[in-house]
Parts: C-alpha cells; sequence; structure tokens
C-alpha cells in the first residue's frame, strides 16, 4: 500500500521554491507529487487547564505556531492562534466561542478527560475537528469516543501495553505485582494492564488493590507466602503514592517500581527510583529532536516534557493536513487526517498516523527512569524495541500500543 510521506521541513523548502518560480522548477522529479497549498489562513483555537501542565502544553503550541506560521509564509499563508483558558465550567461555551467568534477551523485542547469528553461531543456539532493534547483516558477512545476528536496524547492503554513490553523484554520480568486505586480508574487500569502482562507471558501476582493490601508497608509485595515479583506497577493518588515511595525509601530490598502515572505530575520528585511511561522525553537527540528540544528549552526556558511535544506535535498535524489536504476548513482538515495513507513527522523516527477506529495518534513510546540522582529522569526504554522492521509495516508495529479495532468500544456514537 502506498503512503504519503511524511511533510518535512526540507520537503516545504523544495515546495516553496518552486511555488516561487525558482531554479527547482528545473527538476521533474521534484515538480511530481508537490501540492502548492491554497492561500488562506489557519486558525487554531487553544483550551488548556490553569495548571502546570496547560502551561506546558501551551508553551509546545506556541512554538507549534511560530515555526508552522514561518513555514506557511513561504506559500502565502498563515498560521494563527486563538486563545481561551476555559476549566470543565465553562469549555463548551469557549469551544464554542473560539469557532463562532474566533473563526477557529481546529481546536486544540490540554483540558481534563471529563471536559474534553464535552468539548469533543460539542466539536461534533459543529463539525470541527479537535485534537486532544494531554487527555490519557481510555473511555475518550472508546464509549465516549467522538468522531470530531483525535488523540495526540497516548492512551492509558499505550502506557500500559508499553510498560508490559518493557519489563517483558528489557526487565525479563516474569512475575509483576500491580497496585492501584480502589476506584473505577483504578480497576480499569489494573484490568488493562493485566491483559497486558499476560500477553507478553508475565504472571500477575497478588491482590491488586491498596485497599486489602496497604500500599503504605513495604509487606505489601514480601508477605508471608508471597513469592518476591520481579516488579511492582502502580498507579495511584497523591497520598497513596506518597506513602508508598517513603515505603520503598526506607527499605532496602524492594524490587523495582513503575508508575502509571494518575494522582501526581509525571515528573514530580520521587525519593527513590522509578521508572514511567512517557510520549517524550528531553534527552531524545535522534531523528531531530535534539534540535527541537533546545528550540523549546531556548524559547521557553524549561524542558520539552510530554504535554509540550504534544502541543508542538497538534500545531504541525493541523498544518500539515491544511497544506497537504488543501482544506481550509475543519471538516477538510479532518477528513486529510482520516485518510489512511496520510503520515506525520513527529520527531520520533516513526511516521505517525491516526487510527481509522478511534483516532488514537500512533507513535512510539518511552519508558523513563527518575530518581534523586537523576531528577529530570532518563529514558531507559523505547517501544516498540528496536528499529522498524523490514517484514512487518510500521503501522502493525505501532499498533501493538493499545487497543486494536477487534476490541474498540468506540462506535462514534452512533451504536
Amino acid at each position: 500500500m502506498s503512503t504519503e510521506p511524511p511533510w518535512t521541513r526540507r520537503r516545504f523548502l523544495l515546495s516553496a521554491g518552486m511555488a516561487a518560480g525558482g531554479a527547482l522548477l528545473a527538476a521533474p522529479s521534484l515538480r511530481a507529487g508537490v501540492r502548492v497549498p491554497p492561500t488562506g489562513a489557519l486558525r487554531l483555537g487553544l483550551l488548556v487547564s490553569g495548571d502546570a501542565t496547560g502551561a506546558s502544553a501551551r508553551a509546545g503550541v506556541e512554538l507549534g505556531v511560530e515555526e508552522a506560521a514561518r513555514t506557511a509564509a513561504l506559500f502565502g499563508r498563515t498560521v494563527e492562534l486563538v486563545r481561551a483558558t476555559s476549566s470543565l465550567g465553562d469549555a463548551v461555551a469557549a469551544a464554542r466561542w473560539l469557532v463562532a467568534d474566533g473563526n477557529a477551523q481546529v481546536l486544540l485542547s490540554a483540558l481534563s478527560d471529563d471536559a474534553i469528553a464535552q468539548v469533543s461531543a460539542a466539536a461534533d456539532g459543529l463539525r470541527i475537528p479537535l485534537l486532544n493534547l494531554t487527555a490519557t483516558g481510555d473511555a475518550l477512545r472508546g464509549r465516549d469516543c467522538r468522531r470530531s476528536a483525535f488523540h495526540v496524547a497516548p492512551s492509558r492503554a499505550m502506557q500500559c501495553d508499553a510498560v508490559a513490553a518493557w519489563l517483558a523484554g528489557t526487565r525479563n520480568a516474569k512475575r509483576v505485582r500491580v497496585l492501584a486505586d480502589a476506584g473505577d480508574e483504578g480497576r480499569a487500569i489494573v484490568d488493562r494492564l493485566a491483559r497486558a502482562l499476560r500477553a507478553h507471558g508475565v504472571e500477575v501476582a497478588g491482590s491488586p488493590s491498596p485497599d486489602k493490601t496497604g500500599p503504605g508497608k513495604p509487606g505489601v509485595v514480601t508477605g508471608p507466602g508471597d513469592a518476591r515479583p520481579d516488579a511492582v506497577v502502580f498507579a495511584l493518588g497523591q497520598t497513596e503514592r506518597a506513602s508508598l515511595l517513603d515505603a520503598w525509601r526506607t527499605a532496602a530490598t524492594n524490587p523495582p517500581l513503575v508508575e502509571i502515572p494518575m494522582g501526581a505530575s509525571p515528573d514530580a520528585p520521587s525519593p527513590v527510583e522509578i521508572f514511567q511511561p512517557a510520549a517524550w522525553h528531553a534527552s531524545l537527540d535522534r531523528f531531530g529532536a535534539d534540535q527541537l528540544n533546545q528550540r523549546f528549552q531556548s524559547r521557553a526556558r524549561r524542558q520539552m516534557d510530554d504535554a509540550a511535544w504534544a502541543g508542538w506535535a497538534a500545531v504541525k498535524i493541523a498544518w500539515e493536513a491544511a497544506a497537504r489536504g488543501r482544506a481550509q476548513d475543519g471538516p477538510g482538515i479532518a477528513a486529510f487526517l482520516e485518510r489512511a495513507t496520510a503520515q506525520m513527522d513527529g520527531q520520533k523516527g516513526w511516521p505517525l498516523s491516526f487510527r481509522a477506529w478511534d483516532h488514537q495518534l500512533r507513535q512510539p513510546m518511552y519508558v523513563v527512569s527518575r530518581s534523586p540522582a537523576a531528577p529530570a529522569g532518563r529514558v531507559s526504554g523505547e517501544l516498540p524495541a528496536g528499529e522498524r522492521s523490514a517484514s512487518a509495516s510500521s503501522v502493525a508495529q505501532l499498533d501493538a500500543l493499545g487497543d486494536a479495532a477487534a476490541s474498540t468500544a468506540c462506535r462514534w456514537g452512533d451504536a
């Protein structure tokens, strides 16, 4: 199956030379397949929360807009940002204002799962694509999915699959204990992670709920009659998280800790070494990641994290869809993103694309180690592991992370 190559900066510059009537017009091989986008403005509406994650996403979006605007100017186009800071109470009203009064063709959202569920429902009615930058909940890609929503942030299912593959492969784990909050979200994480671990031949040990095991006690993994697990994976709120980490700090023989971030910021300090799934890290240096990290650091005076990368990538995705899809409105941009052949470059070394069944962005994941000695973290693993296989498409490899078409609960609200 043929695919459209990612729209790299080099291809944009080559295309700009053609559009300007320069010497590159003499090269027929370069003219083939180049489509000069129509004139006009791409207006992006931004909805962010007022917390640190929202601030990080906003900084990534601002860098993305600056860079996309410079490229767009080569074609006589513009990329503009319309802002609206909102909370759950006014997110829908803000989204409607961005579209009706701000003339936004695309919405970028760094809000909670609940707020995005409401805004994406409104976006369906407005016939405008919404790019989700930060919300990881599987329900947004499942029972609460909306056709307008495209998820740049990885899902919980992707995080679980990445952790399971890393534990089974890199760490050679055979037995893993899972701890999570006793509520619905915690139970869902336990169930999804247990399925992922068992698919890799890893035994899931013991009781998964901290209300039964007592997460603040070292004996949680070494109790009477318990074989020692090779690792412990936890997804806890801030209070229980702090208790568990403090217990690990005072116990010398506990196994490695892996966190599915839930109640705390992913880069919250830890008194002991922990491992976390991530969509980005400031130490990445291949495939142009080092230049991207440096540009962001120079502009924002902070390191690029998951939310910042998602903000930058979302702008790049929206601009590429508008340019390559020759689209000047929201439905046209959404239609391009839904194409099976549409691929984007996110400086990760893999072509990125949206899945047809839940609009989740296919992308590699990383496992990051954080410790008192390295609070900023370091990359301990990349999933899928190794280079892209010549015998399997990148789509198939990336689809190993996250819910497959056969298991999705997404029905675009029609069922």
